[in-house]
This record gives structure tokens, sequence and C-alpha cells, in this order.
């Protein structure tokens, strides 16, 4: 596609002169409000854990893994490296 836009062909469109319009053009001035959408999991808030005697398995959607693994550890009194 790109190939094609540089030869002129498909994919691209030239309309007017961008520099004479910038140059000489109306200035529009504008402001954009939306209103505040809270950032919510979509995901069932949810874990599995299998713990053994000397490991700790979790299952579940987290953004933050080294803070689970962390407090994984601690609760489980194992090493975190594991």
């Amino acid at each position: 596609m790109r190939a094609a836009s540089v030869e002129g062909r498909r994919g691209r469109q030239i309309h007017g002169d961008i520099g004479k319009g910038l140059a000489s053009g109306e200035k529009l001035e504008a402001a954009f409000e939306l209103p505040f959408l809270a950032h919510a999991a979509m995901e069932p808030l949810n874990a599995t854990v299998h713990l053994t005697p000397d490991s700790c398995e979790i299952w579940t959607g987290t953004q933050i893994v080294s803070r689970v693994q962390s407090e994984a550890a601690k609760a489980a009194a194992s090493r975190s490296t594991k």
C-alpha cells in the first residue's frame, strides 16, 4: 500500500494545497468534553490458587503480576522466585 501511495496509485488522494490552506485559511478552535468514565474491569474479579508444600500457582487477571507474586509468597511463606 505504501509503494502504491508513493507512486500515486490507489490509497492516496490529493485535493488542494495544504501549505496554501494553512497559510491563508481560517483558524478554527473547538473544545471537546466527555463525561468521566470509570476504568472498570470487564472480566470477573476472581482467582484460582493451587498451593502445595513447595509451590504456589495462581491463575488470575491482573496488571501487576509482581505484586501478586510478592503477596502470594508472603502468604504462603515461600520464595517469590519459585
